[in-house]
């Protein structure tokens, strides 16, 4: 079916170029409500995962697919500790499963109060594919402008950051002041680098999202107060590298970053 978009505060929003059906346009959407708790810090972190965590290769898209409904109903209905709120396919088709601003889902541990988390489909081996990244990519750049989350992602040594990260332990802050799209697998040791794979972040700055290094503090300023989403909003990768050079940050030119010509496809084998 057509679906009408995403839903952030009851309100549905349109994809561009996605279809994304949710649980008001399909009651066969269960939301996970048992395994969700009332929103009451503000969201600005976005989980990415894969429902495997394994490390694999990228194709371009696999055939039409409806796994994104099979696992958007185990989430619902599984009965364990664990919840998501979008489950994007392997052929490019999202299921948005939950009302973030309402509720929050249990997909990163101590991180849940300020965070949403995005499910990959992905094969048996590991593969994901690039229409995935693609629609991921259309809905997460709708999220991040109606709640003005800043585009940063994960950035260690020329390549995306697999590292675990303390601002992200408890001890660390549980990710307060902390914003962007980071993976399951800079919360804790018990995801291997598989969830969510490089791929994606290849593909996020490809579209103009900002490396950073967040252990370094380079999504800070020099006297150490962290970058608001207000001050960043949905800038140009450009104007947000400037903004961070300015307040003092260490992030490097997008280019340097990222080669021209140099497919992300061909960066996510590993």
């Amino acid at each position: 079916m057509r679906g009408t978009g995403i839903i952030l505060g009851g309100k549905r929003i349109a994809v561009p170029g996605v279809n994304v059906v949710n649980f008001l346009d399909d009651p066969s959407v269960r939301t996970p409500d048992a395994h969700t708790n009332p929103r009451r810090e503000p969201m600005t972190l976005i989980v990415l995962h894969t429902v495997d965590g394994r490390l694999g290769g990228t194709h371009q898209c696999s055939g039409a697919s409806s796994r994104d409904y099979t696992y958007a109903h185990y989430d619902a209905t599984a009965g364990r500790d664990a919840s998501w709120d979008v489950t994007v396919d392997t052929d490019g088709s999202v299921i948005w499963q939950n009302d973030p601003l309402v509720r929050f889902t249990w997909n990163a541990n101590q991180v849940n109060p300020r965070a949403m988390g995005f499910e990959m489909v992905q094969e048996t081996d590991g593969t994901t594919y690039a229409c995935q990244y693609e629609a991921l990519a259309r809905v997460v750049d709708v999220v991040t402008n109606a709640q003005k989350i800043p585009r940063f992602i994960p950035w260690y040594q020329g390549a995306p950051d697999r590292r675990v990260f303390a601002r992200l332990s408890d001890a660390g802050g549980a990710g307060r002041g902390m914003a962007g799209i980071i993976g399951h697998r800079n919360v804790t040791h018990n995801r291997g680098p598989g969830d969510p794979g490089d791929g994606v972040y290849w593909a996020l700055a490809e579209k103009g999202y900002v490396p950073v290094d967040y252990e370094a503090g380079q999504d800070r300023t020099k006297n150490g107060r962290v970058l608001r989403p207000v001050d960043i909003g949905i800038a140009s990768a450009a104007s947000m590298a400037a903004l961070l050079a300015a307040a003092g940050g260490a992030c490097l030119a997008l280019s340097t970053l990222v080669p021209s010509g140099v497919r992300y496809a061909a960066r996510a084998t590993v």
